[in-house]
């Protein structure tokens, strides 16, 4: 009986030194990664890196990690040569597949998100009508629960004073071009001003910054800011591997 209850307690013992072993190199794994995808996916610095699935020591002698998150509460990107911050950038990796003898490494499929915040729309769309009158501000926010995904509030300023009700403007995207169509516009005081506004707002601006190897695939517009969601096949995540 003792030397059951003995050889029980050596394979309790065993079992715990095997999961905090376990445990210990996936958090090592996440390091090495959170290094490796921040030059190959051109990150502006180390992601927060999650390996989930258990146990992490059987998935790299099978040379596949399920799932892979990376996060970033700030990332720089660009819209045409405007540098702008980002919120939340999130990519889950699945299917991360090691190769060349663990020294370099595959995602088969990759989605993630990213948010751009309501100021700093408001400070492009802004400049956008600087050119009709420096008097001239707009300034973008959440259309609220009624309006459609793609739409926006947007308040015209002049003197910093709201002088007609905000209207509702679509955002869109194609390919990396992002622009913002006003849906309508109400009388303005000064005569004509209301299709040079319109012209001034309508137009495209290249998105760059978002990680290497992605598409931009969706935007919503939610009550913190326009959502840009982005999808990728077979991103690499850097060389040397875990090794």
């Amino acid at each position: 009986m003792r030397v059951l209850r003995t050889g029980l307690i050596l394979l309790i013992v065993l079992g715990v030194l095997a999961v905090v072993a376990d445990r210990l190199a996936v958090r090592w794994a996440e390091g090495e990664v959170a290094s490796r995808t921040q030059g190959a996916m051109e990150l502006e610095r180390e992601p927060e890196v999650s390996i989930e699935g258990f146990p992490f020591l059987t998935q790299v002698a099978g040379r596949e990690l399920e799932r892979v998150r990376l996060s970033l509460d700030a990332h720089r990107i660009q819209l045409d040569d405007q540098e702008v911050t980002a919120r939340d950038l999130s990519l889950d990796l699945r299917n991360v597949v090691l190769e060349d003898g663990y020294r370099s490494a595959v995602a088969r499929d990759a989605e993630g998100s990213v948010v751009l915040g309501y100021e700093d729309l408001s400070e492009l769309a802004t400049q956008d009508v600087l050119g009709l009158s420096d008097q001239l501000a707009l300034e973008v926010s959440y259309g609220g629960e009624d309006a459609e995904d793609h739409q926006v509030a947007v308040q015209l300023l002049i003197l910093g004073q709201e002088v007609v009700p905000p209207v509702l403007a679509r955002m869109s995207f194609e390919g990396d071009l992002l622009s913002l169509r006003l849906d309508d516009i109400p009388s303005l005081p000064l005569p004509g001003l209301e299709d040079r506004l319109r012209d001034a707002v309508h137009r495209e601006r290249t998105l760059h910054g978002l990680p290497s190897g992605v598409t931009l695939e969706g935007l919503v517009a939610t009550e913190r800011g326009v959502e840009l969601t982005f999808s990728g096949t077979d991103l690499p995540l850097g060389g040397n591997g875990l090794g």
